[in-house]
């Protein structure tokens, strides 16, 4: 420990163990409910990715915990009782092995490989409850080259025993086998073997594809390699489409293209003669009351004419994707708008939404959609308590949120309703600057300064600085120039080389005609950037 310490530097140790942002004990804890609620078998390997988000209420919008951050607390969670005590045996039996074969051996070098396996174990051990070392086959093949080590040392110990001492009972765990059960038994395992290599071979199609859409979704790089958003698009559908061709049985890619399809159809839509939306179509469709799917049918094939059958192939995937794992939460939102598809009850997609609320409670799209859908069918008290739940999880739907409500209700409502922190304030005082309403835009501005002081407060650095500047700027909107003089000054203080800082100066010593200071910092400026 001292060693590596003296090498990785404990400050960079100590620093790491303090960082607990990254949300680490989130999902631990997110994996101690999955446990409480499904302890004997678990919910099942290879679901974490899936279920964990039932349980962890944070906006971690972007990002995904595939695994639990903890080996021994994803076989709670995905195997419960009946896992952990497999792998509680694991362990002891390779704790059994080097410990009674260092008690029995007499050869120093099997003394010394035992107790580089058992430190090396213990290690990885150690290691499990806080990493994901034991779903990591790299780390893995490691593991068990050591264990097969230790088991062999130790009967070799007990067969040296047994030789030279013939009274010793020491069991070595071997047996005579006759010649037709190992037979049976290695064709037993080729057959497995097979069939495993054939279920994981389209993974090994699959992979390259998947990655290239990866790639071309989150890759900056690749967003400026091509022309224009559709063209980008259309290289994501189509490394879409030759992943699920590669492996029908991904989940997880069949629900992307079938989102992907209707996202097309909305384009495709746009462009044609009869520009409506799918939400349009869906409630015109309802409201018609047709008697059969066939008159409906009829109806839609004169409607959207060539584009249904890119909702046809929307609906086909995002059926399949559920049939391959129903834990797909956005799942039951595409079903929910093409419910109509398929069926004629106008009460369907409510029924879906509440499935993706069961499954997806803390999902920011979940939410707003509901709170959307409540809302059109005139339960304004259920879509605003959807939406007070959405707001502060994600700012593209608290955006959403914001822009359909600005123009209908008053500022004080946001106010009052959904308590708006200083990133939503911003975005709302924007929203009502355009909406030609000066005493609700003056009210916003005026909150939006008062937070952005205590922001500032609160803050160091940089951030204090940008705080500083918006309260300043917002005091100056609203006439208050003596308070928008001291935020500045406090701005200058808080980082005496801050270019924004200064600029601002210049500009408003500037505006207020006093220009000696404006010089000073417009000197500063002219400087620092010539």
């Amino acid at each position: 420990v001292g060693s590596g310490l003296t090498m990785i530097g404990f400050d960079d140790v100590s620093s790491r163990l303090e960082n607990w942002e990254s949300g680490r004990a989130d999902i631990w804890n997110a994996n101690l409910q999955i446990f409480s609620d499904f302890p004997y078998v678990g919910t099942g390997t290879g679901t974490h990715a899936e279920v964990y988000k039932m349980y962890l209420d944070q906006p971690f919008d972007t990002r995904e915990f595939t695994h639990a951050e903890s080996s021994v607390l994803q076989v709670a969670s995905e195997t419960g009782s009946a896992g952990l005590c497999l792998a509680a045996l694991a362990v002891l039996t390779c704790l059994y092995w080097c410990t009674r074969g260092l008690r029995i051996t007499e050869s120093r070098r099997t003394s010394l490989a035992l107790a580089a396996i058992i430190g090396t174990l213990a290690a990885n051990f150690t290691h499990a409850f806080f990493d994901v070392v034991w779903y990591v086959p790299g780390c893995m093949v490691i593991v068990i080259i050591l264990a097969a080590s230790a088991c062999r040392l130790y009967q070799l110990a007990a067969l040296t025993q047994a030789t030279d001492n013939p009274e010793s009972v020491e069991h070595t765990g071997g047996m005579p086998v006759p010649r037709f059960a190992v037979a049976c038994s290695l064709l037993g395992v080729g057959l497995l073997g097979a069939w495993m290599v054939l279920q994981k071979l389209p993974d090994v199609f699959y992979e390259p594809h998947w990655h290239h859409y990866l790639r071309l979704s989150l890759d900056a790089d690749d967003a400026e390699e091509v022309s224009g958003e559709r063209e980008l698009f259309r290289k994501r559908m189509l490394a879409l489409q030759a992943a699920a061709r590669a492996n029908p049985n991904n989940a997880r890619a069949q629900l992307l293209l079938g989102s992907g399809l209707m996202t097309l159809f909305s384009t495709q839509q746009a462009d044609s003669q009869n520009p409506m939306s799918l939400a349009q179509i869906r409630d015109a469709a309802l409201a018609s009351e047709f008697d059969s799917l066939d008159a409906q049918n009829a109806w839609l094939d004169v409607a959207i004419s060539d584009n249904r059958k890119y909702l046809d192939a929307a609906l086909h995937h995002t059926r399949r994707a559920l049939e391959l794992c129903p834990m797909q939460g956005r799942g039951y939102l595409n079903l929910a708008e093409l419910s109509f598809l398929e069926n004629l009850d106008p009460g369907k997609p409510n029924g879906y939404i509440a499935q993706a609320l069961t499954i997806r409670p803390h999902d920011p799209r979940v939410i707003f959609i509901a709170g959307r859908e409540a809302w059109t069918a005139g339960d304004f008290e259920q879509g605003i308590a959807h939406w007070k739940k959405a707001f502060h999880r994600s700012q593209l739907y608290q955006t959403f949120i914001i822009q359909a409500l600005a123009p209908n209700v008053p500022a004080q409502f946001f106010i009052e309703t959904f308590d708006p922190d200083w990133a939503a304030l911003e975005v709302l005082t924007k929203q009502f600057k355009t909406l030609n309403k000066p005493e609700d835009y003056a009210l916003l501005v005026r909150r939006f300064a008062d937070v952005s002081v205590e922001r500032a407060r609160g803050t160091s650095g940089e951030d204090a600085v940008e705080a500083w500047l918006h309260a300043q700027r917002s005091f100056d909107t609203i006439g208050d120039q003596a308070r928008a003089g001291a935020c500045l000054e406090n701005a200058l203080r808080t980082d005496p080389t801050s270019f924004d800082a200064h600029h601002a100066a210049r500009t408003w010593f500037y505006q207020q005609q006093k220009y000696e200071q404006a010089a000073e910092h417009l000197v500063w400026c002219s400087r620092r950037r010539p």
